[in-house]
């Protein structure tokens, strides 16, 4: 059975990172039409659930591996913000984090040294601040 799933499955594209995404998202769905009693969420769950079957068994690798690459640069934003939200938070008791004025980018610094002057090591601005 094992190898003719296999044999099966060659040349097609399988899963992925958004196929990944559309199943949690039509179980998801499929549980609030169920407990909301919404007749019209049930068939979106299910166009999600096709949709994520058609991805998974469609022979237009370079199609599915572009869809794939937007959606991991579309997610890549609030991924790295939340990153780094966590960071900010976890460390906020042993540091202090300031944006550069210029560049807007997030600096660390340990706290309890005074007044200090911070230098941005992306461009390099100079400013002061109290850790």
């Amino acid at each position: 059975m094992n190898e003719r799933l296999r044999h099966f499955m060659a040349g097609r594209y399988g899963n992925d990172d958004l196929n990944r995404l559309l199943s949690i998202s039509a179980v998801v769905v499929m549980v609030i039409s169920m407990f909301t009693g919404r007749a019209v969420l049930y068939p979106l769950a299910l166009l999600l659930l096709v949709l994520c079957f058609y991805r998974m068994l469609s022979k237009n690798l370079v199609r599915r591996r572009k869809e794939n690459y937007d959606y991991l640069s579309l997610s890549e934003k609030p991924a790295r913000w939340l990153r780094g939200f966590k960071r900010r938070i976890n460390e906020r008791k042993t540091h202090c984090f300031y944006k550069c004025p210029k560049c807007r980018v997030w600096i660390r610094v340990p706290k309890g040294r005074g007044l200090i002057a911070i230098t941005c090591p992306k461009c390099h601005t100079s400013f002061d601040k109290k850790t």
